[in-house]
């Protein structure tokens, strides 16, 4: 059995729409009870504790600084890195050119050639 489905555009944009909007309250909201002092503030919080509180935001900010933090680092790391690869890469390259360089000589006399190759 094969079931097709379809879908209306503009009730795929509304659905979009009221999402968001409905995102948008509830931060709103969440900042309204985190902000709010005295009596109504803390029925808030007792009636919604899954809301965001003043702690919990400064919490999360301190999160998020500490995990840009250890990017920065992480990332930092890995430049050193690839630049001391980078740099281990050229001096391999000079050493293989070099013996190859003194091979070629070494084989230039061997033969009997009175100048060296270049």
């Amino acid at each position: 059995m094969v079931v097709t489905g379809t879908h209306n555009p503009y009730l795929v944009a509304l659905s979009i729409l009221v999402a968001a909007f409905a995102s948008y309250t509830a931060l709103d909201l969440g900042g309204h009870v985190a902000a709010a002092r005295g009596f109504g503030g803390k029925r808030l919080r007792q009636k919604c504790p899954y809301l965001l509180t003043t702690n919990d935001v400064d919490a999360a900010r301190a999160l998020l600084a500490a995990r840009q933090r250890i990017c920065a680092e992480a990332t930092a790391k890995m430049k050193r890195a690839v630049q001391r690869s980078e740099a281990q890469a050229l001096l391999t390259s000079r050493r293989v050119s070099r013996a190859h360089h003194q091979m070629r000589i070494a084989t230039a006399h061997a033969s009997g050639a009175t100048t060296s190759p270049r």
